[in-house]
């Protein structure tokens, strides 16, 4: 007797039209998971947009779209978008098919929380995508008391999550390593897959964009720039460099501290930085093109919390990295292996305007960091390289489920 198809369900609060980085990581993976044969619903958010259908069908992925509000930068109503989205996820579940693979991402927080509790009644095999670990970000980002009876409840809910999932994936061997410790999860248990640059970015090809003044030096920072992100480094080091004519800054995108970052560059009327919002997809790839040197941010407390995307997108594109952060992580790891570019220890304004200078007058260093870059882009992190193994994480899924 064949045997049928297993139906797999992606949850996750954003999926297309949204731009967040897990909706358009996750859209990727969905269409490819359905190019490879596969049976693949979403789970997804309305975030307050009623003009989105319930039910859609699209690029061979089944959308299903409950209601929560909007989201925001307001802390009252980003959970409440959370928690709408929870409640509106736990009445789903009970509509769902019996023996489902079952892959929760982290947005909204301790996403499986109620999915879980159908894991026996349903023989469901539950896979927990872990992009963000939470609670223990709010703790690294001083948003919450380790020691209050909120965050107890939370790490309580967030173990007992991983205890009873199948598999745990994580974006990196430091966040491996925290659940495994922390959680007393099974190191077996636990699969590192890193994220990936967009197709768009992959595949369209890298255009040099001509300059007006072939000395200049322009440098990005594209995407999100939100709590977890410490951007006083990077102003200082602006405002450090704003009397050094040909040194140019673009800060694209959004979120919590890119307005506070805004604010108080207007404030201080820095000539050598433009601001926009964010850029559409179909921009992106020539945005980035155009500058020499690209800047992601992180800090020593964040390490194993989060592993920013956008360094990705960067090294598809074969650009240098300036990366702001102390301590080792996935990406340090990565620029010191494949020489990719530069680190910088947070709060080290007058470190990150030397080197900023010392490239300056010095491009040919670039040339060769984005020699590196693309090589090692190709060896290492390309975009099928970590669907490939989402693919074969899903078949031994289908395999244990059947058995």
């Amino acid at each position: 007797m064949e045997r049928q198809e297993s139906n797999i369900v992606l949850i996750n609060q954003y999926y297309y039209p949204f731009q967040t980085a897990t909706a358009q990581l996750l859209e990727e993976l969905a269409e490819y998971l359905a190019q490879k044969g596969k049976k693949i619903s979403i789970i997804t958010g309305t975030n307050g947009k009623k003009d989105l259908l319930s039910r859609e069908s699209r690029n061979g992925v089944l959308i299903h779209r409950v209601k929560n509000s909007a989201d925001g930068n307001r802390t009252l109503r980003k959970f409440f978008s959370y928690l709408s989205f929870h409640f509106s996820l736990w009445k789903t579940m009970k509509g769902l098919e019996n023996r489902s693979i079952l892959m929760t991402f982290s947005t909204p927080p301790l996403c499986g929380f109620f999915p879980q509790k159908y894991k026996k009644k349903k023989d469901l095999f539950m896979i927990i995508n872990s992009q963000d670990l939470y609670p223990d970000l709010l703790v690294a980002l001083k948003r919450i008391n380790p020691n209050s009876m909120l965050f107890k409840c939370l790490r309580s809910a967030a173990k007992r999550i991983y205890d009873n999932s199948d598999r745990i994936v994580t974006v990196g061997y430091e966040m491996k390593g925290i659940i495994s410790q922390r959680y007393r999860i099974d190191e077996g248990k636990v699969k590192v897959i890193e994220n990936w640059a967009l197709d768009d970015l992959e595949k369209n090809p890298i255009t040099p964009v001509k300059k007006e003044d072939e000395r200049a030096l322009k440098i990005l920072y594209t995407g999100n720039m939100g709590r977890s992100h410490e951007y006083k480094t990077l102003l200082d080091g602006i405002k450090g460099l704003r009397n050094t004519p040909g040194i140019d800054f673009i800060i694209t995108g959004g979120g919590y501290n890119y307005e506070i970052f805004k604010k108080e560059a207007e404030k201080d009327n820095l000539g050598n930085i433009r601001f926009k919002g964010f850029v559409p997809k179909k921009e992106l790839s020539e945005l980035i093109d155009s500058a020499d040197l690209c800047i992601v941010i992180g800090n020593e407390e964040l390490i194993g919390h989060i592993v920013p995307s956008k360094f990705y997108g960067y090294l598809s594109r074969a650009k240098p990295i300036l990366y702001i952060n102390s301590g080792n992580d996935e990406i340090s790891h990565h620029i010191s292996i494949g020489q990719l570019g530069f680190q910088i220890p947070n709060g080290s304004s007058e470190e990150f305007c030397k080197v900023v200078f010392d490239v300056y007058n010095n491009k040919a260093v670039l040339a060769e960091m984005s020699a590196c870059a693309a090589s090692y882009y190709a060896s290492n992190l390309k975009r099928n390289i970590s669907l490939d193994k989402y693919l074969f994480l899903i078949k031994e899924s289908e395999e244990t489920l059947a058995k």
